[in-house]
């Protein structure tokens, strides 16, 4: 999985590079000129130089395409949204430096009060497998709260429950002491781990996702930092 990359369609050279944004018709005829460009290792000598399909186009020996699929795990902070139109708060992608990455988009969501693991991408095949309901991924999430859980609401939270006009599958509540617990959970409702705590007995004061099938939130990420995952860890996230 972490080895697909993008792919392109045949065409003029020019055209392509042109397309997608990279250099104006007359920095491309100066790279020419320059013996600065190669497709497939060979210094292209036209600018109109018809590209097979999927080629591998290089400026000064740096490719351009294909380029691979970026995947990065972030520790999101609180008051940041994975949706853009919110007016209250900032788009997660606004912590991101590196102008290629504002490309990316998350896979799922988080509510802007809940911190953790969030993965960004451009890689449409990762995004359907961790999010859509169809492959039960897990995610589990540390939560504090008010109040008391019941034991026996828990047991049927497990073996799934009819909640405030919505089906929840079954999901776990591992209670750790009588103000935090972890929820795993395959599914990505709206409010679906508050809404589970609170069937309960509880309310969540604190939310955060630590990890996402078997991929585990870096640690050593502090709230709003981020980095690439390597392939092995992306294929973690289909475990």
């Amino acid at each position: 999985m972490g080895e697909i990359n993008k792919r392109i369609e045949s065409g003029r050279l020019d055209h392509i590079l042109r397309g997608w944004g990279h250099y104006t018709k007359q920095e491309i005829r100066r790279l020419v000129a320059q013996q600065r460009l190669t497709v497939n290792g060979q210094v292209c000598d036209i600018a109109g130089y018809d590209c097979p399909e999927n080629s591998i186009i290089c400026v000064d020996e740096v490719r351009l395409f294909p380029k691979p699929y970026i995947t990065l795990m972030m520790n999101k902070p609180a008051g940041y949204v994975c949706v853009n139109g919110d007016l209250r708060y900032k788009n997660i992608t606004s912590l991101l430096e590196n102008e290629e990455y504002k490309t990316l988009f998350p896979v799922g969501r988080l509510d802007a009060d809940t911190e953790g693991l969030i993965i960004l991408t451009n890689n449409g095949e990762i995004s359907s497998r961790i999010a859509h309901p169809e492959h039960e991924t897990e995610k589990k999430y540390y939560a504090e709260f008010t109040r008391w859980l019941d034991p026996d609401k828990i047991c049927r939270v497990s073996k799934g429950i009819e909640y405030l006009s919505n089906t929840y599958k079954p999901a776990e509540i591992q209670v750790i002491d009588e103000k935090s617990c972890y929820v795993t959970v395959t599914e990505g409702k709206y409010h679906e781990v508050k809404r589970l705590v609170r069937f309960c007995g509880g309310f969540v004061t604190y939310l955060k996702r630590i990890s996402i099938g078997g991929l585990i939130l870096d640690d050593t990420l502090q709230p709003g930092e981020w980095r690439e995952l390597t392939g092995e860890e992306i294929e973690k996230l289909f475990l």
